[in-house]
Protein backbone atom coordinates (compact mmCIF):
# COMPACT_ATOMS: atom_id res chain seq x y z
CA UNK A 1 0.00 0.00 0.00
CA UNK A 2 3.11 2.56 0.62
CA UNK A 3 4.75 1.77 -2.78
CA UNK A 4 0.75 2.53 -4.50
CA UNK A 5 0.90 6.36 -1.67
CA UNK A 6 4.51 7.08 -3.10
CA UNK A 7 4.01 6.33 -6.86
CA UNK A 8 0.68 8.09 -6.65
CA UNK A 9 2.48 10.83 -5.03
CA UNK A 10 5.97 10.99 -7.56
CA UNK A 11 2.61 11.28 -10.49
CA UNK A 12 0.88 14.11 -8.95
CA UNK A 13 4.45 15.69 -8.01
CA UNK A 14 5.17 15.50 -11.97
CA UNK A 15 2.08 16.03 -13.60
CA UNK A 16 2.45 19.39 -11.25
CA UNK A 17 5.64 20.33 -12.07
CA UNK A 18 4.99 19.91 -16.36
CA UNK A 19 4.13 22.42 -18.49
CA UNK A 20 3.86 23.93 -21.56
CA UNK A 21 3.66 27.81 -22.72
CA UNK A 22 3.22 29.03 -26.08
CA UNK A 23 3.73 32.71 -27.81
CA UNK A 24 3.28 33.98 -31.56
CA UNK A 25 5.22 36.32 -32.90
CA UNK A 26 6.40 37.95 -36.44
CA UNK A 27 8.99 36.36 -38.48
CA UNK A 28 10.69 34.52 -41.00
CA UNK A 29 13.00 32.14 -42.31
CA UNK A 30 16.52 33.72 -43.45
CA UNK A 31 19.47 34.51 -42.22
CA UNK A 32 20.28 38.04 -40.59
CA UNK A 33 23.61 37.69 -42.02
CA UNK A 34 21.69 38.33 -45.33
CA UNK A 35 19.74 40.97 -43.44
CA UNK A 36 16.69 38.68 -42.99
CA UNK A 37 16.56 38.19 -47.12
CA UNK A 38 17.72 34.50 -47.81
CA UNK A 39 19.24 31.78 -46.15
CA UNK A 40 18.76 29.29 -43.60
CA UNK A 41 18.13 31.30 -40.23
CA UNK A 42 15.15 32.15 -38.18
CA UNK A 43 14.53 36.27 -38.05
CA UNK A 44 12.26 37.78 -35.71
CA UNK A 45 10.64 40.74 -37.34
CA UNK A 46 8.09 42.55 -35.56
CA UNK A 47 7.97 45.56 -37.66
CA UNK A 48 7.95 44.08 -41.03
CA UNK A 49 4.04 43.09 -41.95
CA UNK A 50 4.53 42.10 -45.23
CA UNK A 51 7.75 40.01 -45.41
CA UNK A 52 6.68 38.27 -42.59
CA UNK A 53 4.61 35.69 -41.05
CA UNK A 54 3.27 34.45 -37.91
CA UNK A 55 5.54 31.67 -36.36
CA UNK A 56 3.92 30.13 -33.36
CA UNK A 57 6.65 28.78 -30.58
CA UNK A 58 5.40 26.15 -27.95
CA UNK A 59 7.77 24.93 -25.14
CA UNK A 60 7.63 21.92 -22.94
CA UNK A 61 9.00 21.89 -19.53
CA UNK A 62 9.46 17.98 -19.14
CA UNK A 63 11.06 17.40 -22.19
CA UNK A 64 13.11 21.28 -23.34
CA UNK A 65 11.03 20.70 -26.34
CA UNK A 66 10.98 24.22 -28.56
CA UNK A 67 8.74 23.87 -31.28
CA UNK A 68 8.47 26.44 -34.05
CA UNK A 69 5.32 26.27 -36.21
CA UNK A 70 4.58 28.23 -39.12
CA UNK A 71 1.50 27.50 -41.65
CA UNK A 72 2.39 26.37 -45.02
CA UNK A 73 0.00 28.44 -46.62
CA UNK A 74 1.82 31.69 -44.99
CA UNK A 75 5.26 30.35 -45.89
CA UNK A 76 4.54 29.53 -49.46
CA UNK A 77 2.86 33.00 -50.41
CA UNK A 78 5.27 34.87 -48.75
CA UNK A 79 8.27 32.79 -50.06
CA UNK A 80 7.40 30.30 -52.59
CA UNK A 81 10.94 29.63 -53.30
CA UNK A 82 11.89 28.68 -49.73
CA UNK A 83 8.72 26.85 -49.29
CA UNK A 84 9.41 24.33 -52.60
CA UNK A 85 13.04 24.24 -51.28
CA UNK A 86 12.03 22.67 -47.64
CA UNK A 87 8.85 20.99 -48.62
CA UNK A 88 9.97 17.30 -47.82
CA UNK A 89 12.91 17.25 -45.89
CA UNK A 90 12.93 15.75 -42.67
CA UNK A 91 15.59 18.49 -41.39
CA UNK A 92 16.48 21.99 -41.04
CA UNK A 93 20.06 23.22 -41.33
CA UNK A 94 19.79 26.34 -38.94
CA UNK A 95 23.54 27.62 -40.80
CA UNK A 96 23.35 30.71 -37.60
CA UNK A 97 22.82 30.86 -34.22
CA UNK A 98 19.63 31.73 -33.22
CA UNK A 99 19.28 34.39 -29.85
CA UNK A 100 15.34 34.70 -29.01
CA UNK A 101 14.13 38.20 -28.00
CA UNK A 102 14.05 38.87 -24.23
CA UNK A 103 9.95 38.84 -24.33
CA UNK A 104 9.82 35.56 -26.03
CA UNK A 105 12.11 33.99 -23.28
CA UNK A 106 9.79 35.03 -21.15
CA UNK A 107 6.85 34.27 -22.08
CA UNK A 108 8.08 30.61 -23.11
CA UNK A 109 9.73 30.54 -19.45
CA UNK A 110 12.91 29.67 -21.37
CA UNK A 111 16.08 29.61 -19.15
CA UNK A 112 18.08 30.61 -22.02
CA UNK A 113 17.68 32.39 -25.46
CA UNK A 114 20.16 31.14 -27.73
CA UNK A 115 19.67 27.99 -29.76
CA UNK A 116 22.96 27.05 -31.32
CA UNK A 117 23.65 26.72 -35.30
CA UNK A 118 23.09 22.93 -36.64
CA UNK A 119 20.65 20.44 -38.08
CA UNK A 120 17.43 20.16 -36.50
CA UNK A 121 14.08 17.84 -36.67
CA UNK A 122 11.90 19.24 -39.75
CA UNK A 123 8.38 17.79 -39.83
CA UNK A 124 4.97 18.38 -41.32
CA UNK A 125 1.42 18.28 -39.71
CA UNK A 126 -2.23 19.67 -40.22
CA UNK A 127 -0.37 22.06 -42.45
CA UNK A 128 2.76 23.50 -40.75
CA UNK A 129 5.52 23.16 -40.99
CA UNK A 130 7.41 22.11 -37.26
CA UNK A 131 11.41 22.52 -36.20
CA UNK A 132 11.90 21.04 -33.09
CA UNK A 133 14.53 22.46 -30.94
CA UNK A 134 16.00 20.62 -27.83
CA UNK A 135 17.05 22.42 -25.16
Amino acid sequence: MKILSVSATVALALLLMSASYESTTQGRIASKKSGCQTGMGICILKDSPRMCYPIQFHFETTTSLLTLRIQERELQKVQPQLYAELKGQTAFQLEEDLVLPEDLVQSLHLTRSLIVRGSYRLTYAEGNLIIDFRL
